[in-house]
Parts: C-alpha cells; sequence; structure tokens
C-alpha cells in the first residue's frame, strides 16, 4: 500500500509540473486543479493536513481564475 501512496503523490507532482508547461492559461488552471485536487486526496490519506489546507486554497483560487476566464472571450479561443 505505501508504494501505491508513493505512486500517487508522485503522479500529483508530475500534474503541477506539467501545469507549468502549458501555454494556455486555461489548460494550466485545469491541470493544476487536477494536481492540486490529487495532493488534497494524497494529503489526506498520508495525514498530511498542511498538504491538505494548501491545495485546498490552490484549488479555490483556480476555480475562481477558471470562473473569471469563461466570463471572457480571449481566454476561450
Amino acid at each position: 500500500m505505501q508504494l501505491y501512496l508513493g505512486l500517487f503523490g508522485y503522479f500529483a507532482s508530475s500534474l503541477v509540473v506539467l501545469a507549468l508547461t502549458m501555454r494556455s492559461l486555461v489548460k494550466l488552471r485545469l491541470i493544476s486543479l487536477m494536481g492540486a485536487t490529487c495532493f488534497v486526496i494524497y494529503g489526506a490519506l498520508i495525514r498530511a493536513y498542511p498538504i491538505v489546507l494548501m491545495n485546498s486554497i490552490i484549488i479555490c483560487i483556480n476555480i475562481y481564475y477558471l470562473i473569471q476566464m469563461s466570463n471572457r472571450k480571449e481566454y476561450l479561443s
């Protein structure tokens, strides 16, 4: 089980790194949202509550900016 938790943590980390390579801000926010969600799950499973808290805040930030972007046509083209 410990192996799978570690692999899941690496997967979450790889999503964050992948998000930083995106040219599109929408893709960056969506992939960052997925990475942060994985980190919330990972943090909860290993009982690392600072990880859960920080990534929960990141999720809220990403959702806020995705909503802002959805109201502006230049981000959706």
